[in-house]
Formats: C-alpha cells, structure tokens, sequence
C-alpha cells in the first residue's frame, strides 16, 4: 500500500447530469480538495450580468462558511468589496474566487478580447492569483469535440483541428511572458502546444500547463470505439501528439493532471456525434490512468505522479495542501499501486466513460479527510 497526500484537482465541473446544473458537491470519491467552478447564469449568449453578480455573491458566501479555505485565504477577503461592480471588467473576480477559474464566461469559450485579457493578466500578477485558460479558437474550429483529421473524416463531422489550440496558446503566452502573470494552460492536446510551452518557460515565463487523463491515455481512433463517451473538447489527437503529451509530463514541461471531470445523462451522450455534449468523468479513473499508463510503464515514478496531482496544483493556486506535513490536516489517500480493477461502476451520479470495461492498476482503499475516514471501497 502506498499512502498518498490528498489529489488537489484543478480543472473539474460538478454538476447534475440529469439537468446540467451545477450542484453543491464536496467529496469526489478519493478527491479530498480540488477546485471547484460552478456554470449556473447560462450560456454565453444568453448571460445575464445581474445573474453573474449573484453567482460572485454566492460564492463569496459559501466560501466565508467553508472554515478550512478562509483559514488559508481569508485575507483575500477582510475589508473587500467584489469587484464584479465594474461592468466593463465583470469577469475580473480575481479577489473574490480565490482561484479564479477562467475569465470567461462558459466552458470552452476562450478570451478572445486580447485587450481583455492583457488586462486580467496585470490585475491577477498585482493579486498573486492564477488565470487559468481554455485554449480554443471557435473561429478556427468546423465543430468540437472530435479532431479534425482521418477519424473525423471516417464519421462525418467537420472536427476541431489543433491549430484552434495552438494559436491561443502562443498568444496568451507571449501575453503572459509580456505581463508577469501566471497563467495556467488547460488540458493541452497538441504537440506543438507542448513545444511552444517549453519555449515560453525557456524565456522565463511563469507559466503552467495541464494535461488530462484522457489525453495521455487515448488517442482519436477512440471515437471509433467509444462514440460520444470519447468526444471531449479538447479532442484526443493523434498518437503523435499523446505521446509528446507523456514526453511533456516527463520533462515537467506539463506540471499537472487535471480531470476535466464532466458528467452527462446517458440521453445527452447518446445524441449523435454532432448534437452530443463533449466531456466524460474522470474523478474515480484519474489515479488508476496515471499508475497504469504512466507509472507502470515506465514514464513516471510514482512520486512524480502524485506530485502533478498534489503539489503542484496547489502550488499553482497559492493552497496550503497537498502535503503530508506534521500539523497540517490529515487529507490522505491510501490506495494499492498493484491491484487490478474493472472500470465498471461509479460513485457519481453519471457514466459517461470511454473507459467502461478497461482493467486499471491502482485501487484506492480509504480517504480521510481531516483525519475522518470519508471513503471505504467496498461501502460505497
């Protein structure tokens, strides 16, 4: 048995799939801290600002009453007023979501006000806050969730090409490198996105990248197999680009592993390829992926590993955890490296996993969460 300090994860979505509202989650099987975003004010085009007010409200209350993050954080909010009050920069709730998520307004949709986002980057470096990015380019992109190329072709649909991804990636980094911010790249996809992140750092940027089970575990022949449980934004690529993603979390040019966690109704996802929603769950397979793709053969330690689920998102968004430290709380993670399990059942409400049937090394046994058993396998 290996005992691990807790999984700090970054990038995820709670909601019910049954309605596609967000819901007030606070423990993800053996996830005992992550990152939490909520998407209950609508769609792009129909957002409400008055909405959005209430939702930054909303937030800052929750958090006030979550006693274990304003220990950490609560100077961030002694004697604040939201910021949210300046229409023109609504979306700068930097000072008041701790580890403000995106800049943007839904899932999926970049930052595509350059000036914008120049000026997040300089009021994120003044607060010593993160702005993490979803890198897409919709203008570049025929539809999501499939990459453009031999696979898309075989179905039918006009697919995302990486191209969408790189674009914004060398942009926002050069932004980035310009402003002192640090920024953080969600789920990166492509090659040439690795590389131009190891250019960026070379020239000193403070910048983070993430990469997703999925992504390293799978390539776009998947959707081949699996349908719309493997149509996820970013799309799997090629195997050329998965294994430049393993090559980038070797050499710690991509700091993270993040989720991207999704759930979806199985009548959502058995909507055809072009109406479906992108997005599969990734909580309860995340570690498993890791030990069987990535540490098994060969390309991580199993130090490694934790320390892109653990440490290094926590570092990124200025948490005081994932650590075992004496007098800090007992978030911890007791799991069996060499144990083989089917992927076949869940503890979230939602299935939607291209990873049904798989065998996985790597079974989580217990979580306790300051110090309290919270999850036992076998008594979900």
């Amino acid at each position: 048995y290996i005992n691990s300090q807790r999984s700090v994860m970054s990038y995820l979505w709670f909601y019910d799939p049954n309605t596609y509202y967000y819901y007030k989650a606070t423990e993800a099987k053996y996830l005992a801290d992550c990152v939490e975003f909520y998407d209950d004010w609508g769609t792009y085009t129909d957002f409400k600002l008055d909405v959005f007010h209430r939702f930054c409200d909303e937030i800052v209350e929750q958090m006030k009453n979550h006693t274990a993050l304003m220990e950490t954080h609560k100077s961030r909010f002694e004697g604040k007023e939201p910021m949210h009050k300046d229409e023109n920069l609504h979306i700068l709730v930097v000072d008041i979501i701790f580890c403000a998520k995106r800049y943007g307004l839904y899932d999926g949709i970049p930052i595509k006000d350059v000036k914008l986002l120049m000026k997040a980057m300089e009021e994120a470096k003044a607060l010593n806050v993160p702005i993490s990015l979803h890198e897409e380019d919709p203008d570049l992109m025929g539809s999501a969730g499939v990459h453009q190329g031999t696979v898309s072709e075989k179905i039918g649909v006009a697919g995302a090409p990486a191209l969408a991804e790189e674009v914004l990636v060398a942009r926002d980094g050069l932004l980035a490198y310009r402003t002192g911010a640090r920024v953080n790249f969600q789920h990166l996809s492509s090659k040439v996105s690795v590389e131009m992140i190891q250019l960026l750092k070379n020239l000193g940027a403070d910048i983070y990248a993430e990469v997703t089970p999925q992504h390293f575990s799978l390539n776009e022949t998947a959707v081949l197999e699996k349908g719309t449980l493997a149509k996820v934004n970013p799309p799997l690529r090629t195997e050329a680009d998965r294994y430049a993603l393993i090559k980038g979390l070797k050499e710690n040019v991509i700091d993270i592993i993040a989720t991207d966690h999704a759930p979806h109704s199985k009548e959502e996802k058995d909507r055809d390829m072009n109406t479906a929603p992108s997005g599969m769950i990734g909580l309860e397979t995340a570690l498993a992926l890791g030990v069987t793709h990535l540490v098994r053969k060969g390309h991580l330690t199993m130090t490694h590993l934790l320390e892109k689920m653990t440490v290094n998102p926590a570092k990124l968004y200025n948490l005081d955890c994932g650590c075992l430290e004496v007098g800090k709380s007992a978030d911890i993670v007791i799991f069996d490296e060499r144990e083989k399990w089917t992927v076949d059942q869940f503890c979230s409400k939602a299935s939607n996993s291209p990873f049904i049937g798989d065998e996985l090394f790597g079974k989580i046994k217990y979580t306790l969460c300051n110090g309290q058993v919270v999850y036992e396998s076998g008594k979900e």
